[in-house]
C-alpha cells in the first residue's frame, strides 16, 4: 500500500506542523518505507514531490517482492 499525508498548503500550517511538512509511506511484505519531506515550495510542487516519491517508494517495494 501506499500513502501521503501532510500540509500541502497554502494554508493549514501550525508552528508544529508547518506547509510543506509531507510524510510518503509505502508498504509490502517485505516491509515499509517511509519518507519526510519538508519545505514549502509551493502547493503544486509539495503535491507533485510527493507524488514522485510515492511512485518511488512503489516501484522500490514492488521490486523488492521480486527479489529471491
Amino acid at each position: 500500500g501506499v500513502s501521503i499525508t501532510g500540509i500541502a498548503g497554502p494554508d493549514g500550517g501550525t508552528p508544529n506542523k508547518q506547509v510543506g511538512l509531507i510524510y510518503v509511506a509505502a508498504a509490502s511484505t517485505a516491509g515499509t518505507q517511509v519518507m519526510e519531506l519538508e519545505g514549502d515550495l509551493g502547493r503544486e510542487h509539495n503535491r507533485a514531490h510527493a507524488v514522485r516519491l510515492a511512485l518511488s517508494l512503489s516501484a522500490d517495494a514492488a521490486l523488492s517482492l521480486r527479489r529471491p
